[in-house]
Parts: C-alpha cells; sequence; structure tokens
C-alpha cells in the first residue's frame, strides 16, 4: 500500500504545490493574502507547461 502513495499521490500533491506556489506569486503582487481563481488563470496563462488547464475552470 505504501508504494501507491509514492507512484500515484506524490506526484499528485507537488502538482498543486507547485500551481499554487505560481498563483501565489500574482497574489502577492496584487498585495493580497488569499490566492483567487484569477491568480491560478494568470498561472496558467504564463506557464507553457500549465498550458493543459487552459479553460479546465471554465464551468459555465
Amino acid at each position: 500500500m505504501h508504494w501507491i502513495n509514492a507512484v500515484l499521490l506524490l506526484p499528485q500533491e507537488l502538482f498543486v504545490e507547485s500551481l499554487v506556489g505560481e498563483a501565489y506569486q500574482y497574489t502577492r503582487k496584487a498585495g493580497r493574502k488569499t490566492v483567487s481563481r484569477r491568480d491560478v488563470d494568470n498561472s496558467v496563462e504564463a506557464i507553457d507547461a500549465l498550458a493543459f488547464l487552459d479553460g479546465a475552470l471554465d464551468w459555465s
């Protein structure tokens, strides 16, 4: 069961940590303390490696 954490969960955790870290940079630049969807969208637009997420949060 431990290998499941290493193979599946750890990469997901690292991905989310990276995405939130990038989004937080936009939050800080705007002088805010809370990460918003706008910050995540800005990160997705700015970083080529996150391009696959473009439009993924458009649920309306």
